[in-house]
């Protein structure tokens, strides 16, 4: 019971859990992924993987003439562009 001269207090603290994204688990086992392959995981889209790659903000590997991201810098990328509210 409240003492009659307490004032209420106005504001309520609300704890928030953050939690990350585990990229390891979500991702398909594989040590390499063409662009088609990262699209259809629905990570990026082809398009945007190459805005990344040619900004450099994507490490890629080329065999032959298809382009391949290693899934170790997937998982770099996404938890580095991963926002934590």
């Amino acid at each position: 019971m409240r003492n009659s001269s307490e004032k209420p207090n106005a504001i309520q603290t609300i704890s928030i859990e953050r939690t990350t994204t585990d990229y390891n688990s979500l991702l398909p086992k594989g040590v390499i992924f063409n662009l088609a392959e990262i699209q259809d995981m629905k990570a990026i889209k082809i398009s945007t993987a190459k805005k990344l790659i040619s900004n450099g903000e994507i490490e890629t590997v080329k065999i032959g003439n298809k382009i391949h991201v290693s899934r170790i810098e997937l998982v770099r990328f996404l938890e580095s562009n991963t926002s934590k509210y």
